[in-house]
């Protein structure tokens, strides 16, 4: 069923949707991921649209509660993950239904692992098919889930991701409330034909979208479902609401922080510091987003969000995880560690200090002068703390935690080690630990150059001043 009409009137794309078909059982149960929608009665548009508010600066102050690295190698921490094996057994229909989005693949566990500091969810074309209940499923790929391992309620939720931009992919960042009553498996290595079954109370045990991708598309999705009632229903048609947008992301296939800070009042969206997307959720009927819920992250293949099939030939796909990250209000004035305004650091020569790869960002990618470009050059927006100078979700750090001169700067995991603590004097910065000043070498100021630390001097070299 298609959209017969958006509302678009607020700076968000406001829109309130509901399913048409008449009960749980003739449905193709909508979203569990997504689509088929129709406009709400005004009535639920009245109800929700004070929810349109302001944007708001990033809170201040959070503490790291809980994350995954992803570190290891082969299967993910069973400490924190289940997974939903299968195509999404709708038990209206009783039939799988491609978790009711008409998406193409069989989940598979084993298709999620730990290498080279990342989670990979990889997908599959298969030449011989897995074969259940007599239906052919040649497409494999993994959905990962806290789903009864970790459950969060308030506070920020951040991953940092690469994603796949090939035709038909479909990867995603989410949440479903702890109250949605989806089965999932902590087994690595389930039966060929096992698989879970859908909730059969969705919308109204709620669903945050906090990344979702489509195709080559150079936009993501930020969105959350909810049921106009106060409650949790089986799912009933009529009843079921959203609330999107679709930000622009500068290259999907390079790494993002995708991140949503939460309150008991407010849910705000954010890629790489900047926010995308905010709802209030103080209305009565919103009460599904002032419960716990559970993370999910899955490439899908196919279905009617990216609305067009897979393609052989570009097989495999990846989409790259290099951490979720849980952090709560820990109250203060400072502003947050994870995000915040960013501004540029001017050095010597009117150049920035910018990070080398063109906002890929990886561990040990070089810190370095290059003319200044402005805030669309997310590789030279650096956040501040008091202590940590960030940008594309890592810290500015010393080169093997060195305090001899000359040590060279780089972008590294964010550790809280003395190697990565900055504190601006003036129009220098000095590290605490080696107690010693960011240096340009011999002053130079061509593009390129690698910068370094280096006895205090108080010359033109060790100029570098935050912008703001």
């Amino acid at each position: 069923m298609s959209p017969l009409a958006v509302d678009r009137t607020t700076p968000y794309e406001r829109t309130f949707s509901v399913t048409m078909n008449a009960g749980f059982a003739d449905r193709a149960l909508s979203r569990i991921r997504r689509r088929f929608m129709v406009l709400l009665t005004a009535a639920a548009t009245a109800l929700v649209g004070s929810a349109v508010v302001q944007q708001q600066p990033a809170h201040a102050a959070w503490n790291l509660v809980w994350a995954d690295e992803f570190n290891g190698s082969g299967a993910p921490s069973s400490a924190n993950w289940n997974y939903n094996v299968g195509n999404g057994l709708n038990p209206g229909l009783n039939a799988f239904d491609g978790w009711g989005n008409g998406e193409w693949e069989w989940y598979r566990p084993e298709n999620c692992t730990q290498s080279g500091g990342n989670l990979v969810m990889r997908a599959n074309w298969l030449t011989t098919p897995i074969v259940v209940n007599g239906r052919n499923f040649y497409q494999t790929s993994c959905r990962m889930t806290t789903d009864t391992k970790r459950s969060f309620q308030y506070g920020r939720i951040e991953a940092r991701m690469a994603l796949p931009t090939a035709t038909g992919s479909w990867p995603a960042f989410w949440m479903l409330g702890d109250a949605c009553d989806e089965t999932s498996t902590s087994a690595y290595n389930p039966a060929q034909t096992y698989y879970d079954r859908l909730p059969t109370n969705w919308a109204s045990c709620g669903e945050v979208d906090i990344m979702e991708h489509a195709n080559a598309n150079a936009t993501v999705t930020n969105n959350i479902f909810w049921d106009v009632r106060t409650g949790v229903f089986p799912w009933t048609a009529g009843q079921n609401a959203n609330y999107v947008a679709n930000p622009a992301v500068n290259n999907a296939a390079a790494f993002h922080v995708y991140a949503i800070e939460w309150t008991a009042s407010q849910i705000r969206w954010y890629i790489d510091g900047a926010q995308t997307h905010v709802i209030d959720t103080t209305p009565a009927t919103l009460e599904e987003f002032r419960k716990p819920f559970h993370l999910i992250f899955n490439l899908a293949l196919g279905g009617t969000y990216p609305g067009q099939n897979p393609v052989q030939s570009q097989f495999p796909l990846t989409a790259s995880i290099d951490y979720v990250r849980y952090y709560q209000d820990g109250g203060g004035t400072t502003p947050p560690t994870p995000g915040g305004p960013a501004t540029q650091i001017n050095g010597p020569g009117g150049k920035c200090v910018d990070v080398a790869g063109d906002n890929t960002g990886g561990n040990g990618a070089a810190v370095q002068l290059w003319s200044c470009q402005g805030p669309a050059a997310i590789d030279q927006q650096w956040t501040w703390n008091g202590q940590t100078l960030r940008t594309l979700g890592r810290c500015l750090d010393v080169q093997a935690g060195s305090t001899a001169n000359g040590a060279k700067l780089q972008l590294w995991d964010c550790n809280g080690s003395g190697a990565q603590n900055w504190v601006q004097e003036g129009n220098r910065m000095r590290n605490p630990q080696s107690n010693r000043c960011i240096d340009s070498p011999s002053g130079a100021t061509a593009n390129g150059t690698r910068l370094q630390i280096w006895d205090c001097n108080g010359t033109p070299a060790q100029y570098f001043v935050k912008a703001a």
